[in-house]
């Protein structure tokens, strides 16, 4: 299922049965609360290919019928998700935890926002025998 990160334009592209060119390619879409759009026609690009900038408006799972000079050819499922914000906020955590305060203290490992005082992340810290320690640390455990 094809997955669109934003709200708003996307654009949809199709390719037409044996990439044919010339083709009038026309789809209905429905929203995820099952609202059928207008007919959308699309634009051909070359080579039997086509495309549609289409407003999605709404998160959730989109449907669609494409057709063909009239002639219904195939169907797909579209999802659209609101993913950017996701990304920056963990693009964020990890310019906080590679550019920021770390601190070890009693076997564990404290990582800092950029405040320097608010803790994102704590861990235990173990030798190779998987004892406490803040010396030859071996491997981490999140707390």
């Amino acid at each position: 299922m094809p997955t669109i990160f934003h709200i708003g334009e996307g654009r949809i592209g199709y390719k037409s049965k044996g990439f044919v060119t010339g083709k009038v390619v026309t789809a209905y879409i429905w929203s995820p609360s099952l609202i059928k759009s207008s007919l959308q026609t699309f634009t051909e690009l070359e080579g039997g290919l086509y495309y549609l900038d289409f407003n999605f408006n709404a998160t959730g799972k989109y449907m669609a019928i494409f057709y063909e000079n009239g002639i219904s050819v195939t169907f797909s499922t579209f999802r659209v998700i609101e993913e950017l914000e996701l990304i920056y906020g963990n693009v964020s955590k990890l310019l906080k935890i590679e550019t920021g305060r770390w601190k070890i203290e009693n076997n564990q490992l404290f990582i800092y926002d950029s405040d320097e005082t608010t803790i994102l992340y704590k861990f235990d810290l173990k030798d190779k025998f998987g004892h406490p320690s803040d010396k030859d640390v071996f491997e981490r455990e999140p707390v």
